[in-house]
């Protein structure tokens, strides 16, 4: 099954809002680099991903609960599952763009869940073939998709710190509950 129904809709305001991993999905995150290579690798297979230009990552919905072996995958990438006792800043379910969080691929229109074990495979290929450094992956602007899924996201310089230069975004606050 491509994507599973997460039977949750996302925020109607403008304003982002903190919402628990665990529930509904858990969030899987990802260096933007490396997560623009599997956007493109999963295809019509990808489900809604959440873009944060000023932390550089991409965030996948999958079900929750699912165990892939995520640590397997080398530290380069960045992955972590975020599940029970994290939040995922959200944005409006229709913002496309930064600055803040957006849909770089919106949720909706039978793209909701991503399969969390296609998920794995997707990143273990890109990174496998040392995929992500910049070099061969297309960062779409704002106007422009990945092999057709619209990616919203912009061309933003990943500092030392792995922070966006431009400051944008603020999808990187998950946090654990205390």
């Amino acid at each position: 099954m491509k994507h599973r129904e997460a039977g949750w809709p996302p925020p109607h305001g403008a304003s982002p809002v903190a919402v628990p991993a665990g529930l509904h999905w858990d969030a899987v995150r990802v260096r933007e680099p490396y997560g623009l290579e599997a956007v493109r690798r999963l295809g019509a297979a990808c489900g809604a991903v959440i873009g944060d230009a000023r932390g550089g990552v991409l965030y996948w919905l999958v079900r929750a609960g699912d165990e892939a072996e995520w640590g397997a995958l080398p530290a380069r990438a960045g992955v972590r599952l975020l599940g029970t006792g994290c939040w995922v800043t959200v944005p409006g379910a229709h913002r496309t763009r930064p600055p803040g969080p957006y849909w770089a691929v919106p949720y909706g229109g039978g793209r909701r869940l991503t399969d969390a074990t296609l998920l794995h495979t997707a990143l273990a290929h890109v990174l496998a073939r040392g995929g992500g450094r910049g070099t061969g992956a297309a960062r779409p602007g704002p106007d422009r998709t990945v092999d057709g899924i619209r990616a919203g996201t912009r061309a933003v310089g990943i500092g030392a710190d792995g922070a966006g230069a431009d400051g944008g975004g603020i999808v990187g606050s998950e946090r654990r509950a205390q």
